[in-house]
């Protein structure tokens, strides 16, 4: 019998079955190699915190696989038919696409190095055997360390009150498997996520929200409350801004001087592969002959 699917709808579903194909390919290679293979963010969501899917729709694949396995790992992507896209020195992520033009994250660590303490081996480590998203298992995050994921990956892209979708993650992560905020604020300084936690969880203006309530259990940190506010709001119409973005996220580290430290790093990996110039160099308008 053919499922009928509403037209609005199709595309959530499409991405979704297509989604799902890929999974199970790359988990029964992953699983014949002993591999561990962790699915993150967007369809662990949509699976696991939301009850209907389609209010969480997707674009992409995001799998994560240890850091000492990340070389091994792409090669059976590359085997199965799987493009290397992008390979930028320092990225956390190696974007591969399949023939049909779907996009595979494969993820070999959460955050640049020195940035936060929560690391991918730590979440594959604390993983949670998961039998419903492919025909072999494979992990999903335990619903602590996807929920502090989730506040990194806010405060790294440096999102904001307009990123309605990245903040309802946070409640209905919280509803789906019933996290207490204490506990919560106690994983995020863990994971080095404090500051994370004080920029990422202001933005719902409900006080009785999970975000808020989080917020609220956190430490007092009256320095790290005085970094977010010098940080402010972002600004996307302002280019000098948008440039230094990838950079904001190091003064929200669990402490200035690790922060600075994370910065050092990536700094100089930029320069040593030129990618540095890109976030320094004003952007010109090219004119059309």
């Amino acid at each position: 019998m053919t499922r009928r699917v509403p037209h609005a709808a199709l595309g959530a579903w499409a991405v979704r079955e297509t989604a799902s194909f890929h999974l199970e390919r790359i988990a029964k290679a992953f699983a014949q190699e002993r591999r561990e293979l962790m699915v993150l963010k967007g369809m662990w969501l949509q699976a696991y915190a939301y009850t209907d899917p389609d209010e969480r729709p997707f674009a992409d694949l995001d799998l994560l696989v240890r850091r000492a396995e990340r070389d091994a790992a792409g090669a059976s992507l590359d085997r199965l038919g799987y493009r290397l896209q992008i390979d930028a020195p320092g990225d956390v992520a190696r974007l591969y696409v399949s023939p049909e033009g779907f996009q595979i994250d494969l993820h070999h660590d959460l955050f640049p190095d020195g940035l936060f303490r929560l690391r991918g081996d730590d979440l594959l480590t604390r993983g949670l055997r998961d039998a419903r998203l492919a025909s072999v298992p494979v992990l999903v995050p335990e619903p602590y360390d996807g929920f502090a994921h989730l506040v990194g990956h806010f405060a790294k892209g440096r999102h904001g009150p307009g990123d309605s979708k990245l903040l309802r993650d946070f409640e209905e992560l919280g509803r789906a498997f019933q996290l207490q905020p204490s506990r919560a604020a106690a994983h995020l300084v863990a994971g080095g996520l404090r500051r994370a936690g004080l920029y990422a969880l202001q933005f719902d203006p409900d006080p009785n929200s999970f975000a808020a309530r989080t917020r609220q259990a956190l430490p007092r940190d009256r320095l790290g409350q005085g970094v977010v506010q010098a940080i402010g709001l972002p600004r996307r119409h302002d280019e000098a801004q948008r440039r230094l973005e990838p950079l904001f996220a190091f003064a929200l580290d669990h402490g200035l001087p690790q922060g600075a430290l994370a910065c050092g790093r990536r700094m100089r990996e930029l320069v040593r592969v030129g990618g540095l110039r890109r976030l320094v160099t004003p952007t010109r308008d090219v004119v059309t002959p």
